[in-house]
């Protein structure tokens, strides 16, 4: 009887969790209409511009290194990093630090038109200094500034996602001469 409420119990709750609709957050694929999309700007060379390359070229998403194939253009236009004392120990030593990434970027057309932002985006995070052993202190500052690009670098294919998802004036990719012609025509209004 045990061995059954040890089986049953988790399923009927996978089941619950499963009809509420919870589900892991997934990455954001980019939308075929902005690809294939560059990735350039002031700051096109840096960490950021490297992981939203691995992260899209992972999600099957078309980069391109010439501007002129590509649809859209995400310009990075800044990226910053600092890090500041967060407190102090007993004995007068660094005992946190506070890390901060701060990213501006916008999205333009082919015609090189802003169709999104400037937008800056930060991220924050503090991380326990360990005065007594800096090689470990060091190595942590390194993996969580990783990881704090890598969080970037979702949030900004979120918003580009996002961006393609809502209605606009224009068009999210060019359309074929072709296409213009076989759009069904609108009823004009009664009276005109």
């Amino acid at each position: 009887m045990r061995a059954v409420k040890k089986i049953i119990l988790p399923a009927l709750l996978l089941c619950l969790m499963a009809g509420c609709g919870f589900h892991l957050r997934q990455t954001a694929i980019l939308p075929t209409g902005l690809q294939p999309l560059y990735i350039g700007g002031e700051a096109g060379g840096g960490r950021l511009a490297r992981a939203l390359r691995v992260q899209l070229a992972g999600e099957d998403t078309k980069v391109t290194g010439n501007l002129a194939t590509a649809h859209y253009q995400l310009l990075i236009l800044k990226e910053n990093q600092e890090q500041r004392i967060v407190s102090l120990d007993r004995r007068g030593l660094i005992a946190e630090l506070g890390l901060i990434t701060e990213v501006e970027f916008e999205l333009r057309d082919q015609r090189g038109e802003r169709v999104l932002g400037p937008q800056t985006l930060q991220n924050r995070r503090t991380v326990v200094n360990n005065p007594d052993n800096v090689t470990t202190t060091n190595e942590e500052v390194r993996l969580v500034r990783t990881d704090m690009v890598n969080i970037l670098a979702e949030q900004i294919v979120r918003r580009l996602a996002a961006y393609a998802n809502q209605p606009h004036d224009k068009p999210v990719a060019p359309t074929p001469p072709d296409a213009s012609a076989s759009a069904p025509s609108t009823p004009s209004a009664p009276g005109s």
